[in-house]
């Protein structure tokens, strides 16, 4: 089984200090999609009403926005987190 290495001091704080905004992120991001799918539900029930159209298109906008982030961070935090170990020859 390979080993983990340890992250070095600067690595741990590094994962302290992003790992929170990770997660704010990932929930800023599930809460705009929500949002997103309460408004196509409400889109197939009165497909034509031009103010749900233009809350979608404020909406996706947030959601981009929120995906956005989410993504920037994510990729931050896995770089921030060390490779595991293998053992040699593997």
């Amino acid at each position: 089984m390979p080993k983990r290495l340890r992250p070095d001091s600067a690595a741990q704080k590094e994962l302290e200090t992003v790992y929170p905004q990770f997660a704010s992120a990932l929930r800023r991001y599930i809460a705009e999609t929500g949002a997103l799918c309460e408004l196509f539900r409400r889109c197939i029930a009165n497909p034509l009403d031009p103010a749900i159209h233009k809350r979608m298109m404020q909406q996706r906008h947030r959601h981009n926005s929120a995906r956005a982030q989410y993504k920037r961070i994510r990729r931050h935090l896995l770089n921030v987190i060390p490779p595991p170990a293998t053992a040699a020859g593997e």
